[in-house]
């Protein structure tokens, strides 16, 4: 194959990369905005003052750890604040907005 040809079939190869990555990109956006929805509904809603318990209702009226647990209670034992601690870390090492960091410290 003869370099004029080469140059003719260039397009062909490039305009789907192009295409694919314009998608990848529109596509991880979205995870990124969404990851960061859920950590700051978790954060400023779920959570007391950075820590958690095991589990929420929905509505987030009431939470259990090893028992019923109170608003200003937080379990230092996963899953409860130790998990979310490291998740916040794993989110912070994907992305590399501070944001997850200051997360995981609370």
């Amino acid at each position: 194959m003869n370099l004029k040809s080469k140059l003719i079939l260039l397009p062909l190869f490039i305009v789907p990369v192009v295409t694919v990555y314009g998608q990848t990109n529109k596509k991880e956006n979205q995870v990124i905005a969404t990851m960061k929805s859920a950590t700051r509904y978790m954060m400023d809603v779920a959570s007391y003052k950075g820590g958690f318990v095991w589990s929420y209702l929905p509505d987030c009226s009431r939470s259990w750890g090893e028992l019923e647990a109170k608003r200003t209670m937080a379990w230092i034992q996963p899953p409860g604040t130790p998990a979310v601690g490291h998740l916040m870390l794993d989110a912070y090492h994907a992305t590399k907005d501070e944001y997850y960091y200051e997360s995981a410290k609370k």
